[in-house]
Formats: structure tokens, sequence, C-alpha cells
């Protein structure tokens, strides 16, 4: 039994659009995945940031219909059990 525990911690430059953000997100999840991480933190605005506040409200989406969060369960599932996203 190993005591060690592996985090990444990943730090993007989000877009204004959700998909580019994912796109490249992607990516640096497989890995850190690869790499041998058992959490894996994204920041808190990773998948857009938007200057324009009446914009936000136009491009925002409910959790259930949010692209990243789908994207990266999705990779969260091919982990394994166990392996969240939330």
């Amino acid at each position: 039994m190993s005591n060690r525990f592996r985090v990444a911690v990943i730090q993007n430059c989000a877009e204004r659009e959700m998909a580019p953000s994912i796109a490249a997100i992607e990516p640096l999840i497989r890995a850190a995945a690869k790499d041998g991480a058992d959490l894996i933190q994204l920041p808190e605005m990773a998948t857009m940031i938007e200057p324009d506040n009446e914009a936000v409200l136009r491009k925002t989406v409910s959790e259930a219909e949010d692209p990243g969060l789908a994207a990266f369960r999705r990779r969260a599932a091919q982990r394994g059990p166990g392996s969240q996203v939330g």
C-alpha cells in the first residue's frame, strides 16, 4: 500500500467561449492522469471567462447542460470507479 497521493493543478487561460477552453484543458487532464494524478484541480473559471456581464448571463447554462462538466465527467469515468467531477 502506498501512502502517496498525487495532485495536479491545472492553470489555463480560459476563452470567452467554452469549446476552445475545453479543448485546451482536456489534453492537460489526460497528461496529469497519465502521470498518476489522484486529484486534478481546475480553476473556478476554467471553461469561460467573459468580461461582459450581460454576455455571461446569455452564455451561462445549467449544470446539467454544461459542456465542460460533461467532458470532464466523461474523462473521470474513463479513469475508473471512484473518479468524480463536481
